[in-house]
């Protein structure tokens, strides 16, 4: 609602200078400048510092593996990046890691998480981890929520973003079309876990969303029945552009829906990690 009051204000200002303009009547100066006045005035309003919530202090941020040719590599350089962190910051009790950090079905490769926990996770750590998921002949892009060694939780993305995750059903007809767009890859398959919440170990909880589902998701798969306070976890591949600037306009674009949808979010991508509040105000893991 207090949207469309600004846009009436900011369209009746418009009106009066146009009057202003063509009438040379001075007496329009007066409700234009009334009209400016709730765009004016928060420049000399009291800015409340933002608080930032303590459970920020206990997560830590790995960046993904160059490496995506053979699962071992991967996971061991996954491993070798969480000793390193934990090294540095022994107070973490969460890690995150973006979207496709794995790039393989995770659910079949028991002894790449044994790997992790065995020689780098405690067990009062949780990994939070962008992978694929494997159910039957269905292939989703999947983040899960990892501790003590075995698979807690999982969501798989439920928006599929077109010609890079799966082709669409019209130009599917045609052969050199899926060639062309996914090459040697299977295409993904979305899925159907509504409302899912990851809940870590210090009773902080996720409402987690996968990259496009941010963005192009009109299909209601954002699920607003749940509640604003619950913060969300965006895991994001933006290693698909090579230059800063689309991968800024991706962050810009994710503040502007965490001032749309009034929820703090945990913004998880392959070149840095950061914290959104409400605000639109943002702060680097």
């Amino acid at each position: 609602m207090k949207q469309y009051v600004l846009l009436f204000f900011l369209i009746s200002c418009s009106g009066f200078i146009a009057l202003l303009f063509c009438t040379k009547q001075y007496i329009w100066i007066l409700p234009s400048l009334l009209c400016l006045l709730p765009f004016l005035g928060g420049k000399f309003l009291v800015q409340h510092a933002d608080d930032i919530p303590s459970y920020l202090s206990k997560i830590g941020y790995v960046r993904p593996p160059k490496s995506e040719a053979y699962p071992l590599d991967v996971a061991q350089e996954i491993q070798g990046a969480i000793t390193d962190l934990l090294q540095q910051r022994s107070d973490v009790n969460c890690i995150v890691m973006p979207e496709s950090s794995y790039p393989f079905p995770l659910n079949e490769d028991q002894d790449m998480i044994d790997l992790w926990c065995d020689n780098a996770l405690p067990d009062d750590v949780s990994l939070l981890i962008g992978a694929h998921r494997r159910e039957q002949h269905a292939l989703h892009n999947c983040v899960y929520l990892l501790n003590q060694g075995r698979i807690v939780n999982f969501y798989d993305k439920r928006h599929m973003m077109p010609f890079v995750e799966k082709v669409p059903s019209l130009w599917n007809i045609f052969t050199c079309f899926y060639t062309l767009f996914l090459q040697k890859n299977r295409e993904f398959s979305p899925g159907n876990r509504p409302n899912v919440l990851f809940t870590l170990s210090n009773n902080v909880t996720f409402v987690p969303r996968i990259c496009s589902e941010l963005f192009f998701d009109t299909t209601g798969n954002r699920d607003h029945i749940i509640q604003k306070d619950i913060p969300m976890l965006l895991v994001v591949n933006d290693s698909w552009f090579l230059g800063e600037y689309m991968r800024n306009l991706i962050c810009l674009y994710a503040k502007l829906k965490a001032i749309e949808e009034g929820r703090e979010i945990l913004y998880v991508g392959h070149y840095h990690a950061l914290w959104i509040n409400r605000t639109g105000n943002s702060i680097f893991l």
